[in-house]
């Protein structure tokens, strides 16, 4: 059909247009068609493909049977508006910026229009949850409906089944829709003077985006991904920063936070970069709350384990928000970060949810600071990952019969002065064997090891003097050993010797590819799950020649910071 009104050569794109309005506004009797079909949707896309393939002095010429369009077009139907929005941003793309003042005027308030009553049906499957203040939520009821809108559940109309909001159907239709066109409208639209309107529409529409972004929940995933996205694009213009900034900061300190799909990740990678990098104060605003929760006490109504769970949950945002950053970009907060770190790991206990946010920071840090900024990290890095393989030394040990061989004299020297906190405490110590948390620590501490192996000498020159203590000579593509003791054990051989002997081997291992991490899960279940690491690692030999695989190592950080999401939302 397109192609056939292209071919009519003495048609003005103007008069399609001024077709197409009278269609719309006043439908001719049609039949022998399906009972869904909607012609006002059928000649709207028809006029929108036409756009496309026009040039913009033609679409220039249409402009006033096109402002008519629009107009008259806000009372139709949800999908009718969705490509009226996307004709607009058509015209709006192509076209020069307008000269005149009343025709700016005029676009400006259509679009803000259009732009409202998709920002309505957007937010159409929210309710109030209070009755004196605007505190919208997500109706659990219309779950169903959005589901099953694909099913032909809504008529042709937008109405669907009794006792659901109207257009719940085509609220994730209408999150998509924006997220793709509002950004490059809005900022096209207006002009440099006129940016606090936008402000001020954006702010509206923030009202039915952030309750579905604080909706973690399974059934509400095409909604969080849609408005991720719109928030993505948005966020990208920093006049828009004041309508989104409070929301957005709320919702990365919300406990919640993580619990999204790894497709939402970029997207919020990319918000939470934008809001950090457009001010110089945000950053400090997270640093702050961070050495707040150094403090003695969050609360005098919070126990103690709250406090830990929240000074955890804070320094995995830290680590979120610098491996969103750029190289280097928070390198004059370094003496501040490690200092923060350190105060986690001087706490009276080993807190091992802490200190497995530490490590989780350790290996962000690696990421994005170059080497001469990370210098002062090693002596903590490597004194830390030593202490917990002797922990997982001291765990396999107790029942094996080298605990006591006369060949472990100086292991059973440096089990000795184990931190007694580490082994006999009766909340964390030898009863805490096999605790999610200390297996996540565990976990933990060997990602951060097989980071520091993958990456080059030239990425951790620092590393490459301890090297050898962990993975022995071969791997450390050492030569020279003469000045080690000979009855010395790297930790990776001594602990792989210990789970040799202690688990069976099931099946063949997995083959290890050059250039990528080792360890790829996020999880643990026991200490045997990370057999095939210590036994490929000890088993390794130094090949410094290999190219780092950058993507699968980013997408393996990724999944660390992900949680699991609920099926209904928490009360």
């Amino acid at each position: 059909m397109v192609h056939l009104v292209s071919a009519i050569r003495v048609m003005p794109i103007d008069t399609l247009v001024h077709t197409v309005h009278q269609v719309v506004k006043t439908p001719p009797p049609i039949h022998g068609i399906k009972q869904d079909f909607s012609l006002e949707v059928s000649v709207l896309e028809l006029l929108y493909v036409y756009m496309q393939s026009n040039t913009s002095q033609s679409l220039i010429e249409s402009w006033a049977s096109l402002l008519s369009l629009l107009k008259d077009g806000l009372s139709l139907t949800a999908p009718a508006q969705f490509l009226l929005l996307a004709i607009l941003n058509e015209y709006v793309q192509k076209c020069p910026p307008m000269q005149e003042k009343k025709d700016i005027k005029d676009l400006q308030d259509v679009s803000a229009k259009l732009i409202e009553s998709c920002s309505q049906i957007a937010g159409a499957c929210l309710e109030q949850t209070t009755w004196l203040r605007r505190n919208l939520a997500v109706r659990e009821d219309v779950f169903e409906v959005v589901e099953g809108s694909s099913e032909g559940k809504e008529g042709k109309n937008g109405a669907v089944t009794p006792g659901t909001p109207p257009n719940a159907a085509y609220s994730v239709q209408a999150q998509a829709v924006l997220a793709e066109i509002l950004a490059p409208l809005l900022d096209v639209s207006y002009g440099s003077q006129e940016k606090e309107r936008v402000v001020t529409l954006l702010t509206n529409l923030m009202y039915n985006v952030t309750p579905y972004l604080k909706n973690h929940t399974i059934k509400n995933i095409a909604s969080f991904t849609a408005c991720s996205q719109l928030l993505a694009s948005l966020s990208g213009y920093q006049y828009t920063r004041k309508a989104w900034r409070k929301d957005v900061l709320d919702l990365l300190l919300d406990p919640a936070f993580f619990q999204m799909t790894p497709a939402c990740l970029p997207y919020w990678r990319t918000i939470i970069d934008n809001l950090m990098t457009h001010d110089n104060t945000t950053f400090r605003d997270l640093m702050n709350r961070v050495s707040m929760a150094q403090g003695s006490g969050i609360s005098i109504f919070s126990s103690k384990e709250q406090e830990y769970e929240q000074k955890a949950q804070l320094l995995k945002r830290l680590a979120f928000v610098i491996l969103c950053s750029e190289t280097d970009q928070y390198h004059k907060y370094m003496p501040e970060i490690q200092e923060r770190l350190a105060d986690s790991l001087r706490l009276p206990q080993v807190i091992p949810s802490i200190q497995a946010q530490v490590f989780l920071c350790f290996r962000v840090l690696l990421l994005r600071m170059s080497p001469q900024h990370a210098t002062s990290l090693w002596p903590v890095i490597v004194s830390e990952l030593v202490q917990v393989f002797l922990y997982i030394e001291q765990e396999l040990s107790t029942d094996s019969e080298e605990f006591s061989s006369r060949h472990s004299s100086s292991h059973i020297k440096l089990l000795s002065a184990l931190d007694s906190s580490w082994a006999v405490n009766a909340s964390n110590g030898l009863q805490a064997h096999g605790h999610p948390h200390w297996l996540q620590l565990q976990l933990a501490a060997a990602k951060l090891l097989d980071l520091a192996l993958l990456l080059p000498a030239h990425r951790l020159p620092q590393f490459q003097m301890y090297k050898w203590a962990f993975v022995g000579d071969a791997a450390a593509g050492c030569t020279d050993n003469n000045n080690l003791s000979s009855d010395f054990v790297p930790h990776i051989t001594r602990i792989a010797k210990l789970m040799d002997s202690k688990y069976k081997p099931e099946g063949p291992s997995p083959k290890r590819n050059p250039g990528e991490l080792l360890l790829t899960s996020n999880n643990v279940r026991s200490l045997q799950d990370l057999h095939h690491f210590f036994s490929s690692l000890s088993r390794a030999t130094c090949d410094t020649h290999v190219p780092v695989n950058n993507t699968q190592l980013e997408t393996v950080i990724e999944q660390d910071f992900l949680e699991k999401m609920p099926a209904v939302p928490a009360r």
